[in-house]
Parts: C-alpha cells; sequence; structure tokens
C-alpha cells in the first residue's frame, strides 16, 4: 500500500549544487527534488498533517513555479505528485517580445516589463487605452507557448487523475505581473491566483 517516490541525479550535478551552496555559506541537512519540495509546500497549504492552512481540494491542483528561463509545472493530486513537467519558457519570454516589439535594448525591456508591464483581463478591454491595449497584446503573445503547456498538462491531469484542474496557483517573478492570474483563468477557464506560501508555513517550519 506504499507510493514510494523516487530520483536520480548525476554525482557531479550534486557536487555543483553542494558547491554553490558552500560559497553562499549554505549547509544543507537535507537535497530533495522539485516535485517532492512542491508536494510538502502545498499539503501544508491545504491544512494536511495537522497543519493549519487552506480547505484542501477535492480535485487536481497545478503548480505554475515560473522561472527566468524555464518553468515548473507541477500538478499535485490527492495529497502527492501526479505529474512534473520542466518546460523552455520563462519571463524572458515576455522581455524578447517587448524588445522586439518595440525595438528597445534588452535592458529597457526588461525594466518596461517590471515597471509597467500588466496584462488586460478579458472582459475590460473596453476600458483602457489604445497604447495599453497594445502593450497588453504584446505580453499575450509572449504567453502564447505558456498557454499551450498548460492546456497540455490539464489534458493529462485528466488522464492520470480522471479529473478536471481544480485550481491553478502561479508562483515566481512573473506571477507578480498585474492581471496575469486573472487572463489565465479567463483563457482556461479554471480558478486561478498566487500561491501565498509563506502565510501559511509555521515558524518551525
Amino acid at each position: 500500500g506504499s507510493t514510494i517516490h523516487v530520483a536520480a541525479s548525476l554525482k557531479k550535478h550534486i557536487t555543483s549544487a553542494l558547491g554553490q551552496g558552500k560559497n553562499s555559506q549554505v549547509d544543507p541537512d537535507v537535497m530533495t527534488t522539485e516535485a517532492w519540495a512542491y508536494r510538502v509546500l502545498l499539503n501544508r497549504v491545504f491544512g494536511h498533517s495537522g497543519q493549519l492552512g487552506q480547505q484542501s481540494p477535492s480535485g487536481p491542483v497545478l503548480l505554475v513555479q515560473i522561472g527566468h528561463e524555464r518553468s515548473t509545472l507541477y500538478l499535485h493530486s490527492e495529497g502527492a505528485p501526479a505529474v512534473i513537467r520542466e518546460v523552455g519558457w520563462g519571463g524572458r519570454d515576455l522581455t524578447q517580445a517587448i524588445s522586439q516589439k518595440y525595438n528597445i535594448p534588452w535592458e529597457q525591456a526588461e525594466a518596461k516589463k517590471i515597471d509597467h508591464g500588466f496584462i488586460v483581463p478579458l472582459q475590460v478591454t473596453s476600458d483602457i487605452t489604445p497604447e495599453q491595449n497594445e502593450f497588453s497584446l504584446c505580453l499575450e503573445s509572449g504567453l502564447e507557448h505558456l498557454i499551450g503547456e498548460l492546456r497540455q498538462i490539464a489534458l493529462m491531469a485528466k488522464s492520470v487523475t480522471h479529473e478536471n484542474l481544480e485550481l491553478i496557483y502561479l508562483s515566481g517573478g512573473t506571477s507578480l505581473l498585474p492581471g496575469l492570474a486573472t487572463w489565465i483563468e479567463g483563457r482556461l477557464k479554471t480558478p486561478t491566483k498566487p500561491l501565498l506560501a509563506l502565510s501559511s508555513a509555521t515558524q518551525s517550519g
């Protein structure tokens, strides 16, 4: 009746990670996989193992960790990992879209994304200026690859768990882009919100 989580890595990758930690004066007691770290995190958020948290959803939950160059899609079902995928898409793709659209240097495009970036939700497009709409459409074009990946893992969720996605969590720097969660929710018809994990962590945790 046990479920076993198995992971493997080349020794050189472990040695490299430990070396980077040592250079930053970090000496870890435990190294784990992203999948298991996300599993523990979401179980704490949902109040498993006696922790205080949100009500646990009955269906599968997708955590989208958006990095700079890559993103991780982690499917959580019945308290354990169901699917985890890494995709070659990240915040840099939005920066590139801005740089190409407005013909500006990369650094300027990155600053524009961070300082003024936003995605206009589908239901409020009539309340913005043409310039705002143009900028939002530029970012949306950069998000199409991510939307395709999310749709694909939603199909995988249905195949693996026999249930539709109940909730999508967003994390990572790009997840702070105003309007992103609402826009994704409108495209996928699935509740989407930022992961506020640390608000559910205990002092000892």
